[in-house]
């Protein structure tokens, strides 16, 4: 059964493409369909174990044997590497010392969800330069603390660099890789004929998927960011964006396409002859 929808409307009939797929895009499916818009799942990225699985299992083995203070997850991707039924998780057992930071509200919910409490998540936007400078603020007066970093493999090494500046040892270990998904060509054409009313960029890399996949998208086809570090790589990628939500938050980027609909629709009537 569909969730009921919202007695706002602005995005009925709209189709809204969803640039991946499992739990998370099964949420925002969620978050769209009360809101009157249907989901359109395309799996533009996806995550891969890193290609060197090694220095991964060496930190995980560590991170099990109370080697560190805390867990710092830069994405919700990561939660699932560590509650992964995989050889890997079993190693990744951590202890009830060890104390997990999330970047943002959204790999604080994924590690939440999978059951590891979640001691700090910093203010504001999720970055890995406010989390440094939040840290430093609120968690700096500690005494240097062992730090474990779990990024992907695109992530800049500028969180361990700055943490360590601040006087904490510590390791930065790849937990997964981002790659491109396989595209079936009949929802490249749909985008391109117009059939999609908006596309949600939720990272760089998805950014990047977009151009270099679907191709040069319509004009009539909204472009809503998720933050503006986002949208600023979505720039450079070459999109135009039409709307950036005001924190790095799902809920917050499809209320900011809510809001924006009908400005969208005004404008197609003057345009339309």
């Amino acid at each position: 059964m569909p969730p009921p929808r919202r007695p706002e409307q602005n995005l009925a009939g709209w189709r809204v493409l969803v640039p991946r797929s499992g739990p998370w895009a099964e949420r925002v499916a969620t978050m769209l369909e009360e809101r009157g818009a249907r989901a359109v799942i395309v799996p533009l990225i996806a995550y891969e174990p890193p290609a060197d699985r090694g220095p991964l299992d060496r930190a995980l083995e560590r991170l099990a044997c109370g080697a560190y203070d805390w867990v710092v997850v830069t994405s919700a991707a990561t939660a699932d590497v560590l509650a992964a039924d995989t050889p890997a998780a079993e190693r990744a057992r951590v202890p009830a010392t060890t104390r997990f930071a999330a970047v943002g509200e959204a790999s604080a919910d994924a590690l939440r969800a999978r059951g590891f409490e979640v001691a700090y998540v910093p203010r504001g936007e999720a970055s890995a330069h406010n989390l440094v400078e939040s840290w430093q603020a609120d968690v700096g007066a500690l005494a240097p603390a062992r730090i474990l970093v779990l990024q992907s493999n695109l992530a800049l090494d500028s969180l361990g660099e700055r943490l360590q500046e601040l006087g904490h040892a510590v390791d930065v270990a790849v937990a997964y890789r981002t790659v491109e998904r396989p595209l079936d060509p009949t929802i490249v054409q749909s985008v391109q004929a117009g059939g999609i009313d908006a596309v949600l960029v939720t990272s760089g890399s998805v950014a990047r998927a977009i151009v270099h996949r679907l191709g040069p998208l319509p004009s009539s086809t909204v472009v809503a960011s998720i933050g503006s570090r986002t949208s600023a790589e979505a720039h450079d990628a070459g999109l135009r964006v039409h709307l950036t939500a005001p924190i790095r938050d799902m809920e917050a980027l499809v209320s900011a396409l809510e809001a924006y609909a009908p400005r969208r629709t005004s404008e197609s009537k003057v345009t339309t002859p």
